[in-house]
């Protein structure tokens, strides 16, 4: 079978963005030394790209993936969800970034390990299936 297409520059970014990179801010930068703002930005920056490259895939590579109904399955979910999940990471991190108590960060932190879990799944089954 033809190896199918995979982007790999997305792909990679999805994969190992925050992995062991640690970044130091500035204490007086636009966020306050406050790595988990940080961390929220560069989430919302990258979710887009990084669920948008997997239905791509998807839907380019439909017919040589048909054999897994299940990667149909997944991409529609995102198709469907990613919007609701970038919202709630937007609402979550706006509002932890005015009033930073521990119920805010909470919602946040959720909001952050619901988009990393969708953007791993979706990359998961990328590098699963490519060879294939």
């Amino acid at each position: 079978m033809k190896r199918l297409q995979i982007p790999f520059i997305a792909l990679l970014c999805a994969v190992f963005a925050g992995a062991g990179c640690q970044t130091t801010l500035a204490p007086g930068g636009a966020y306050s030394n406050d790595e988990l703002l940080y961390q929220a930005d560069r989430n919302i920056l990258r979710a887009y790209d990084s669920m948008h490259s997997f239905v791509l895939w998807e839907f380019e590579n439909r017919a040589a993936l048909s054999r897994w109904p299940e990667i149909r399955t997944v991409a529609d979910t995102v198709r469907r969800g990613a919007k609701d999940w970038i919202g709630a990471l937007i609402s979550a991190r706006d509002a932890f970034n005015l009033d930073r108590s521990p119920t805010n960060k909470i919602t946040l932190e959720g909001a952050l390990k619901m988009i990393q879990s969708a953007i791993a799944d979706a990359s998961l089954l990328m590098i699963q299936y490519s060879d294939q």
